[in-house]
């Protein structure tokens, strides 16, 4: 019985066709589980990438190099990142590129969390009095346990309190061993005064040679 047999040229060009089904699904899927469980203090934040960050300067030239290495690491293997620097210096943007950037490296294979931490602080809050708020706080924080990537962004803006203790010590509890990157504006020996020294010893853990300095870029918002 005589039968169609594929060419290898035909098989290379459907497997092509499959293998570009399999990542877009697993990109829509990967996108998808951010969008539904990040907390953020405003969406446009996903529209930032390396290919939109201006590198005008030699400092700003720097960050962006340094961010683009350590997310090469952080495709690897458990990594944290701290970028400090004042607000409207590129730190969120950044972050967000290196995510996107994180996923494109592992096709889309890593479940990524982003939280404004002001936003989920605020969230919180309102939650005591609105329970479909009370419930996304849960399932995002429920998450975590699950994240292979953890964004905090805009870390120590907000006011301090036994409150906003407790809620960093779950994040970091669970981020602990798995990649995470920090923006703040305070120095590391502001954040162990502010949240502790076994604050610092978690994100250290995982974080020699990857920090990220914008303390000589300029205000990019002004």
């Amino acid at each position: 019985m005589c039968g169609y047999k594929e060419s290898k040229q035909e098989q290379k060009t459907r497997e092509q066709q499959e293998s570009g089904f399999t990542l877009e699904a697993r990109k829509n899927k990967a996108i998808g589980y951010m969008n539904k469980y990040s907390i953020l203090s405003t969406g446009s934040v996903f529209n930032n990438s390396f290919s939109n960050f201006e590198t005008k300067t030699k400092d700003e030239k720097s960050a962006f190099d340094k961010a683009k290495l350590v997310a090469k690491k952080m495709a690897q293997e458990p990594t944290h990142c701290l970028m400090v620097g004042a607000t409207g210096r590129g730190k969120t943007h950044l972050a967000t590129a290196m995510m996107y950037e994180i996923q494109r490296q592992t096709d889309y294979g890593k479940k990524v969390l982003f939280f404004s931490f002001p936003a989920l602080i605020n969230d919180t809050k309102k939650g005591m009095n609105l329970p479909d708020v009370r419930k996304q706080v849960d399932e995002s924080m429920n998450q975590l346990k699950h994240a292979d990537l953890l964004i905090i962004d805009d870390l120590g803006a907000e006011r301090e309190s036994e409150f906003t203790l407790a809620i960093i010590d779950d994040i970091m509890q669970y981020g602990e061993d798995s990649s995470m990157i920090l923006t703040t504006n305070l120095t590391g020996d502001e954040l162990a005064q502010k949240y502790g020294d076994r604050f610092l010893s978690r994100l250290k853990k995982a974080g020699a040679g990857n920090s990220i300095s914008f303390s000589r870029i300029a205000d990019h918002r002004g």
